[in-house]
């Protein structure tokens, strides 16, 4: 029975799926899953479904007239599942991070461009990951420019995006993840986000505390990174606002058996 003691047992399913962002990044993903994910997430409501910017396309007709918006990544090109990116950070696996500015810009520009002239509208959120081949390679003040930049274009070209910088923090310390942090609150950022899902450690809780204490809810917090149906959760009962996860649907089938509910699909 749910108890006082957890309060993410009394989120009614409906609202936990508006928490979740319905993830699928795999590079060689395919068409058929990719729109399976995405008829899912629109069913149960869930915030977005989130994917590289390739495969945007495939999702933009199942999300026209929904509540549930995309969500696109950008700064991945080098992340794959063929690697998964360990400690101690090397040079090797820096590098993944090291994506051109001008790509990042060329991503932006082609999935703004194709939202703006896709009819209905769908709207858009941004997952941004930073060059931190420069900020741990002792020239920050690239990465600090970088994240200005990056909010500053999508703001004046599509002001309704929000966009989330994730800090990547398994490679971090505590310090590097402040001021990482301080600069997307200093830019305004509109969300926090934990992780890639590319490191061999995911979201924690302790990095979400020290995100919420730079955050001081002016910015919103995704925990992401390894988080599904046996430790959601602990991230829900912190007071995260959004959750980025590939077992959304999972998730969502758990906690409805924690419930004790039928699962009514919602959404529209």
């Amino acid at each position: 029975m749910p108890t006082p003691a957890n309060p993410s047992l009394q989120l009614p399913l409906l609202d936990l799926a508006k928490h979740l962002d319905y993830t699928q990044l795999h590079i060689g993903t395919s068409y058929e899953l990719l729109r399976q994910i995405t008829k899912k997430a629109v069913q149960y409501g869930c915030a977005t479904v989130c994917v590289r910017p390739q495969h945007l396309g495939w999702t933009l007709d199942i999300l026209a007239g929904s509540a549930t918006k995309a969500c696109v990544v950008i700064g991945y090109e080098y992340l794959t599942e063929q690697f998964t990116l360990q400690e101690p950070a090397t040079q090797e696996s820096l590098s993944r991070y090291s994506v051109p500015w001008a790509t990042k810009l060329e991503k932006l520009e082609k999935i703004l461009t194709l939202l703006e002239l896709f009819e209905p509208k769908v709207e858009l959120e941004i997952d941004y990951l930073p060059n931190l081949l420069d900020y741990l390679r002792a020239a920050p003040q690239k990465t600090y420019e970088e994240i200005n930049h990056f909010i500053a274009y999508v703001r004046q070209r599509s002001p309704e995006t929000l966009v989330k910088l994730i800090g990547e923090n398994y490679f971090l310390t505590d310090e590097q993840k402040a001021q990482i942090y301080t600069w997307g609150k200093q830019a305004g950022f509109d969300f926090f986000k934990s992780c890639s899902g590319y490191t061999a450690r995911g979201a924690t809780i302790e990095d979400i505390i020290l995100m919420q204490q730079i955050a001081q809810n002016q910015i919103k917090i995704k925990a992401a990174g390894r988080v599904n149906q046996y430790n959601y959760q602990g991230f829900l009962n912190l007071g995260v606002d959004r959750i980025g996860s590939s077992q959304a649907e999972e998730i969502l089938v758990h906690h409805q058996t924690l419930l004790g509910e039928a699962l009514c699909k919602g959404g529209s």
